[in-house]
């Protein structure tokens, strides 16, 4: 087994990142990458939504998401349910990432220094919840 380390949508393992342009459909609407659609859930307002589907990029995405004003009371309760659900529809719905995530077959981590919930960490000791996610979704999508 070999664990695999990932930061950025660039190299081998960048299809784990939440930015990667690996887009999925929710209902009737396409969302380019799990950022869009991450950032978008936060908010409640259809137009707060659409403004944020529309960015060009997922930076520009997260970047919008990260206005505080409008916020849905209930996010941080609801956060990882969130991100749980866009991962797994971006794996369902691309066979191409499907396949290469079920080759890897030790643990996931997302290599952060700023981020410890959803990564390691500046001192690798972080919460990792997107490596997480990441092997859960592995678990439902390659036991299919």
């Amino acid at each position: 087994m070999n664990d695999v380390r990932f930061h950025g949508a660039s190299g081998r393992y960048g299809f784990l990142s939440n930015f990667s342009a690996y887009g999925f459909r929710v209902d009737e609407v396409f969302w380019p990458t799990v950022e869009h659609y991450y950032q978008a859930s936060k908010f409640e307002t259809p137009d707060k939504k659409q403004e944020i589907l529309n960015c060009e990029t997922p930076r520009l995405a997260k970047k919008l998401g990260g206005q505080v004003d409008g916020i849905r009371n209930d996010w941080l309760e609801e956060r990882v349910s969130v991100m749980r659900f866009a991962v797994l529809k971006k794996f369902q719905q691309n066979d191409d990432i499907a396949r290469s995530l079920c080759e890897i077959t030790g643990q996931i981590f997302e290599i952060s220094e700023d981020d410890c919930f959803w990564g390691v960490g500046a001192e690798g000791t972080g919460e990792n919840m997107l490596g997480k996610i990441l092997m859960g979704v592995r678990e439902q999508v390659c036991e299919a």
